[in-house]
C-alpha cells in the first residue's frame, strides 16, 4: 500500500476528495435508512439533506484542502495558523456532541411538524460535523512529523487530537438502534453499517499515525462520549440510557486491524498486510454480530436470511470502506509534504 512516487501528491485530488465525500455519505446513507426503518417517505427527507451536506462540503473541502494547483487555502496558511484551527474544529466538534445531548434532553415543542424539522436539522448538522472533523484530521496530518517507520510509541498531544476528532465522527457515523417494529432485513443491516465504519475510521487512524492500537484507542474514545451520554440523559431526563451494543460491536474491527498490524510490523505497508487487515476485520466482526445481536433484547433472531445479508453485504461494504479509509488516510500523508 506503499504511495506512487511516479506521481505529484495533487495528482489524484479529485479522486480522494470524492472518496472522503463519497464513503462517509454512503455511511450516513445507510444509517438513515436504519433510522426509518425501511420506511421510504422518512428515508426520502433525510437522503436529500445528507445529499445536499454532501454536494456543499466537497465544493468547501476542494477549496481548503484539495485544489491540485493552489494546494488549498487551508494547506497555503501558516503552521501555527493551521493548528489554531484544528483545535478550534475539535472544540466545535466537542460543542455539537455537548448540544446534541442538551436537545435530546428538551422536547421541542409544536407537535410532530417541530420534531420532524428539529430531526432533520439536527441530522443536517451532524453530517456536516462529520465531514468537518475528517478535514480537521487531514489538516491536522500536514503538522505532524514526516511519516515514520510504523511503531508502537507513545503519541504526541497533535496524533491525540486526532484520536479525538476520528472518535467523534466515527460516534455521528455509528447507527442507532433500529425503532420498534422493523423489519428483520432493515434491521440486520446495523452490523453491516458497523463494519464499514468500523474499517473506515480504522484504516484511517493507522495511514495517519502508522501506529497499531490506534484504532482501538478511537473506539475506546467513542465509548467514553456514549457513556457520557448516558449519564447526561439519565440525570436530565427520565430516560434509562442508551444501549452500547452498537460501540462495543465496533471495537471488533478496530481491534482486528490492530492486530493484524502489530504482527506485521515490520511488513506493514505492504498490500498483503492491508488485504489480511481486511479480510480479518470483516470475518471477526460478522462473527461477533451473529453471535451477540440475536441476544440483544427488542433485536430481531436470526434466521438463514439474515446470516446471508450481513455476509453478502458485510464484505463488500467493510472492504469499500477499509480501502477508502486507507486511501485518505495515505493522502492526508501526501498532502502535508505540500504544506511543509
Amino acid at each position: 500500500m506503499r504511495t506512487s512516487r511516479s506521481k505529484p501528491p495533487t495528482a489524484d485530488a479529485p479522486r480522494r476528495l470524492l472518496i472522503l465525500i463519497g464513503a462517509p455519505a454512503g455511511l450516513r446513507m445507510l444509517g438513515a435508512w436504519i433510522d426509518a426503518g425501511g420506511n421510504p417517505v422518512m428515508f426520502w427527507r433525510e437522503a436529500l439533506v445528507i445529499a445536499g451536506v454532501a454536494v456543499s462540503m466537497a465544493g468547501a473541502l476542494w477549496w481548503g484542502v484539495f485544489h491540485p494547483t493552489r494546494r488549498g487555502v487551508l494547506l497555503r496558511t501558516s503552521r501555527g495558523v493551521r493548528q489554531r484551527l484544528v483545535y478550534l474544529t475539535t472544540l466545535a466538534g466537542v460543542l455539537l456532541l455537548a448540544g446534541l445531548l442538551w436537545a435530546a434532553t428538551r422536547p421541542a415543542p409544536g407537535g410532530d411538524a417541530a420534531y420532524m424539522a428539529s430531526d432533520l436539522v439536527r441530522l443536517g448538522l451532524t453530517t456536516c460535523a462529520i465531514w468537518v472533523l475528517l478535514a480537521g484530521v487531514v489538516v491536522q496530518a500536514s503538522l505532524l512529523a514526516p511519516p515514520r517507520a510504523w511503531d508502537v510509541r507513545r503519541l504526541s498531544v497533535r496524533e491525540l487530537n486526532a484520536i479525538l476528532q476520528l472518535a467523534m465522527a466515527a460516534w455521528l457515523l455509528l447507527p442507532t438502534n433500529p425503532p420498534a417494529g422493523t423489519s428483520a432485513t432493515v434491521a440486520w443491516l446495523l452490523p453491516v453499517q458497523v463494519l464499514g465504519v468500523g474499517l473506515f475510521i480504522g484504516q484511517l487512524a493507522l495511514q495517519v499515525l502508522r501506529r497499531p492500537g490506534v484504532a482501538v484507542m478511537v473506539f475506546a474514545a467513542v465509548l467514553f462520549y456514549h457513556a457520557l451520554a448516558n449519564f447526561a440523559l439519565v440525570q436530565f431526563t427520565a430516560a434509562t440510557g442508551l444501549t452500547a451494543v452498537v460501540q462495543f460491536l465496533a471495537l471488533a474491527p478496530a481491534a482486528s486491524l490492530d492486530a493484524t498490524y502489530m504482527m506485521r510490523l515490520t511488513d506493514a505497508d505492504s498490500r498483503v498486510t492491508f488485504r489480511y487487515a481486511l479480510v480479518a476485520s470483516s470475518v471477526v466482526t460478522v462473527g461477533a454480530a451473529l453471535f451477540s445481536l440475536p441476544q440483544t433484547p427488542g433485536f430481531p433472531p436470526l434466521s438463514v436470511a439474515s446470516a446471508l445479508l450481513v455476509v453478502a453485504l458485510g464484505a463488500p461494504v467493510g472492504i469499500g470502506c477499509g480501502w477508502s479509509g486507507a486511501t485518505i488516510g495515505r493522502a492526508a500523508i501526501a498532502l502535508a509534504t505540500l504544506a511543509k
